[in-house]
């Protein structure tokens, strides 16, 4: 067991995200989508494999600075690849599913709803903070 609150973020959430798409690429096996959820589900894993090896170095190990110099460059790109492969298997799955229930078509408006909301939360904070600068 990682102690670490980056473990969260780093491990434990990858493993969540890759158990969704494995539910996922049970609905669609007949689908080509089948191939975006088993890509996404196979970055994840290398993403908490990576993550998990990192965080369970300590910094004074001697063996700890060739671990980072090779694995720490590969885990930047990994981690983008995955998410943005997360998200978009998430959005083709619901589209698919959209067209068949009315289920989905109602869970697909909640989140549009969601994320309208969210971007407006995020322009206000940003304009709060463009505002706090006091530069001038």
């Amino acid at each position: 067991m990682i102690n670490s609150h980056n473990a969260i973020f780093s491990v434990y959430i990858p493993l969540l995200m890759t158990v969704i798409l494995s539910g996922m690429t049970y609905f669609h096996w007949q689908y080509k989508l089948k191939y975006l959820y088993l890509s996404g589900i196979f970055f994840l894993l290398v993403y908490a494999i990576l993550s998990m090896i990192l965080l369970s170095y300590t910094v004074d190990e001697k063996s700890f600075s060739a671990i980072v110099n090779n694995l720490s460059p590969m885990q930047f790109p990994v981690s983008i690849l995955s998410i943005t492969l997360f998200f978009v298997s998430v959005g083709f799955f619901v589209a698919q599913e959209n067209s068949f229930s009315l289920f989905f078509k109602i869970v697909s408006s909640i989140g549009i709803l969601l994320f309208m909301l969210f971007g407006f939360y995020s322009f206000f904070f940003i304009m709060a903070g463009l505002a706090s600068l006091k530069s001038g």
